[in-house]
Protein backbone atom coordinates (compact mmCIF):
# COMPACT_ATOMS: atom_id res chain seq x y z
CA UNK A 1 0.00 0.00 0.00
CA UNK A 2 2.50 2.67 -0.98
CA UNK A 3 0.19 5.33 -1.94
CA UNK A 4 -1.69 4.95 1.38
CA UNK A 5 1.38 5.17 2.84
CA UNK A 6 3.25 7.85 1.12
CA UNK A 7 0.10 9.75 2.51
CA UNK A 8 -0.02 9.86 6.20
CA UNK A 9 1.17 12.15 8.62
CA UNK A 10 4.80 12.56 9.26
CA UNK A 11 4.65 11.84 12.99
CA UNK A 12 2.83 8.33 11.74
CA UNK A 13 5.55 7.52 9.37
CA UNK A 14 8.26 7.11 12.43
CA UNK A 15 8.10 4.30 14.39
CA UNK A 16 7.75 6.40 17.68
CA UNK A 17 4.84 7.77 16.72
CA UNK A 18 3.27 4.23 16.95
CA UNK A 19 1.91 1.92 20.04
CA UNK A 20 2.16 -1.54 19.35
CA UNK A 21 -0.95 -2.87 20.99
CA UNK A 22 -1.14 -7.08 21.69
CA UNK A 23 -3.40 -7.34 24.53
CA UNK A 24 -7.03 -6.37 25.54
CA UNK A 25 -8.39 -5.65 28.87
CA UNK A 26 -10.67 -8.89 28.39
CA UNK A 27 -13.14 -6.99 30.91
CA UNK A 28 -13.48 -3.42 29.97
CA UNK A 29 -12.39 -4.58 26.25
CA UNK A 30 -9.89 -1.64 25.68
CA UNK A 31 -6.05 -2.05 24.67
CA UNK A 32 -3.74 -2.64 26.82
CA UNK A 33 -0.73 -0.36 25.54
CA UNK A 34 2.82 -0.56 26.37
CA UNK A 35 3.79 0.73 28.99
CA UNK A 36 0.03 0.75 30.87
CA UNK A 37 0.32 -1.37 34.18
CA UNK A 38 -1.92 -4.10 33.99
CA UNK A 39 -2.64 -7.46 35.80
CA UNK A 40 -2.62 -11.02 34.24
CA UNK A 41 -3.56 -13.93 35.89
CA UNK A 42 -0.95 -16.19 37.29
CA UNK A 43 -2.36 -19.22 35.29
CA UNK A 44 -3.42 -19.86 31.54
CA UNK A 45 -6.83 -20.46 32.15
CA UNK A 46 -8.45 -18.31 29.20
CA UNK A 47 -10.31 -21.03 26.98
CA UNK A 48 -7.51 -19.67 24.08
CA UNK A 49 -5.21 -20.94 25.72
CA UNK A 50 -3.77 -17.61 27.66
CA UNK A 51 -4.17 -16.04 30.53
CA UNK A 52 -6.56 -13.44 31.82
CA UNK A 53 -5.61 -9.06 31.31
CA UNK A 54 -7.40 -6.35 33.34
CA UNK A 55 -6.58 -2.77 32.89
CA UNK A 56 -6.03 -1.21 35.82
CA UNK A 57 -8.02 1.50 34.99
CA UNK A 58 -10.41 -1.05 34.77
CA UNK A 59 -11.05 -1.17 38.77
CA UNK A 60 -10.40 2.58 39.29
CA UNK A 61 -6.82 2.83 39.39
CA UNK A 62 -6.42 5.14 36.88
CA UNK A 63 -3.27 7.49 38.13
CA UNK A 64 0.16 5.63 38.08
CA UNK A 65 0.00 6.63 41.76
CA UNK A 66 -3.27 4.50 42.45
CA UNK A 67 -2.03 1.39 40.95
CA UNK A 68 -1.41 -1.31 43.93
CA UNK A 69 -1.82 -4.75 43.77
CA UNK A 70 -5.35 -6.33 43.30
CA UNK A 71 -7.82 -6.27 46.45
CA UNK A 72 -10.96 -8.13 47.08
CA UNK A 73 -12.57 -4.67 47.03
CA UNK A 74 -10.94 -3.67 43.73
CA UNK A 75 -12.53 -7.15 42.54
CA UNK A 76 -16.18 -6.02 43.59
CA UNK A 77 -16.01 -3.20 41.53
CA UNK A 78 -15.27 -5.62 38.74
CA UNK A 79 -18.13 -7.27 39.42
CA UNK A 80 -20.15 -4.54 39.53
CA UNK A 81 -18.77 -2.75 36.67
CA UNK A 82 -18.58 -5.53 34.37
CA UNK A 83 -20.88 -8.56 34.87
CA UNK A 84 -21.31 -10.29 31.76
CA UNK A 85 -17.17 -10.49 31.38
CA UNK A 86 -16.89 -11.86 35.33
CA UNK A 87 -19.81 -14.34 34.87
CA UNK A 88 -17.34 -16.25 31.52
CA UNK A 89 -14.13 -16.18 33.43
CA UNK A 90 -13.30 -18.99 35.54
CA UNK A 91 -15.04 -18.34 39.11
CA UNK A 92 -11.07 -18.68 41.52
CA UNK A 93 -10.11 -15.40 39.13
CA UNK A 94 -13.18 -13.23 40.71
CA UNK A 95 -12.79 -15.10 44.32
CA UNK A 96 -8.95 -14.95 44.87
CA UNK A 97 -6.79 -11.31 44.64
CA UNK A 98 -3.86 -13.21 44.91
CA UNK A 99 -4.52 -15.20 41.10
CA UNK A 100 -3.70 -11.82 39.57
CA UNK A 101 0.22 -10.61 39.21
CA UNK A 102 0.60 -6.83 38.70
CA UNK A 103 2.64 -5.76 35.86
CA UNK A 104 3.94 -2.17 36.50
CA UNK A 105 7.60 -2.16 35.65
CA UNK A 106 8.61 -2.07 31.93
CA UNK A 107 11.08 -2.52 29.70
CA UNK A 108 11.86 -0.79 26.44
CA UNK A 109 15.28 -2.30 25.41
CA UNK A 110 14.30 -5.72 25.38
Amino acid sequence: YPNQFSRLPDELLLSSGWRRISKYCHFSGRPVPDGVPFFHSRRRCHPGGGYYFLLCGAVGMTRLMDVEPLGRDALAVLQTDFPTSCERCPEFLMGDPGEWTLVNKFCFFS
